[in-house]
């Protein structure tokens, strides 16, 4: 099946695509279905992986609950823009498809909040 007709099929919302001739990237973001990431990657297509790009939202909502500035929800969010290019890195450099990177990228953020939990416990 194409991969437009798969999209089609699996109603998804939004595609935008992007390509940086320089850095020899060109990618889908906005995909809404993670199991179509390693189809993504065998044709040598880059995917930003949904829970990455969806992290602006919960970031502003955190910012509103706690009185964030809305230059400070911006500024936060405009840190996955240097997450993401660290797991596009990890992925070129590890062969893996970048969900997988995005995976070993969030397994250790977790691993050092959980030392850094232990650390400053009163």
């Amino acid at each position: 099946m194409e991969l437009f007709e798969l999209m089609s099929e699996r109603k998804h919302e939004q595609l935008v695509f992007w390509n940086d001739p320089d850095l020899g990237y060109r990618g889908i973001i906005a995909i809404h279905d993670t199991t179509m990431g390693p189809v993504l990657h065998q044709r040598g297509i880059l995917y930003a992986p949904d829970y990455v790009i969806n992290a602006g939202g919960l970031i502003n909502v955190y910012g509103e609950l706690n009185d964030w500035t809305t230059d400070r929800s911006k500024w936060k969010a405009g840190e996955i823009y240097g997450t993401l290019l660290r797991i596009f890195e990890l992925a070129k450099s590890d062969g893996i498809g970048p969900h997988l990177a995005a995976n070993k990228v969030a397994e250790a953020r977790i691993l050092e909040a959980r030392y850094l939990q232990r650390t400053f416990r009163t």
